[in-house]
């Protein structure tokens, strides 16, 4: 991501210099605009020692989950509508739209272009990884097919190995593979299975 694209409409270039040679503070809400443009969440600070804090989206990325779960189509459009009905909705919200939609048409067993999705855009593109692509693939993994999935985890794996001393990044990491394990089983795709099988021991998962 460019420095323009970071700093968008919300922030002067000269603000964002200042800010990031240490020659000036900024505001709460300029430090949350740059978190949500950069996909981060207050969680994924506890690495750098900053406290922690819930964010939203994961409430609301719970719901779904449980939604989907329970086949409960009209919360998962309720939560879109949520998400849409807004007017300044932000790319995450959009994420969690385009989610919800391709669960509900899972429920349904209707056919949708998942390729067309906001969601898949997103993650096929994304340089790198934080804790949000993370969990974002997590629960959207089984709408698509396995070899998509095969290329995405290759490149998540490399991008969340900076996470290897936070005990939440290696759970995270560790439920990524099983979910994608049980996918290809499900799928009839014993190579994939078994690449990642040998993954999947590697990851060493602590006990809570």
């Amino acid at each position: 991501m460019s420095v323009e694209e970071l700093c968008g409409k919300e922030v002067s270039r000269s603000v964002y210099e200042r800010f990031v040679k240490n020659q000036a503070d900024t505001t709460a809400s300029k430090f949350s605009y740059f978190l949500q443009k950069l996909n981060l969440g207050y969680d994924e600070l506890r690495i750098f020692d900053y406290p922690p804090e819930v964010a939203n989206m994961d409430r609301m990325m719970k719901e779904m989950v449980l939604a989907f779960m329970n086949q409960d189509k009209e919360e998962l459009q309720h939560l879109i509508s949520l998400c849409e009905e807004k007017g300044d909705i932000t790319q995450k919200e959009r994420h969690l739209a385009s989610l919800c939609k391709l669960l509900i048409a899972r429920i349904v067993d209707e056919p949708i272009a998942v390729a067309d999705s906001e969601v898949y855009q997103y993650l096929i593109y994304a340089q790198t990884w934080t804790n949000y692509e993370l969990v974002l693939f997590n629960h959207c993994m089984y709408a698509f097919d396995p070899f998509f999935i095969d290329l995405v985890l290759d490149k998540a794996l490399v991008s969340i190995s900076a996470y290897q001393n936070s005990k939440d990044r290696k759970n995270e990491s560790f439920r990524m593979l099983a979910n994608a394990i049980i996918h290809f089983i499900q799928q009839q795709q014993r190579g994939l299975i078994w690449k990642y099988i040998s993954k999947l021991e590697a990851v060493f998962l602590e006990e809570d």
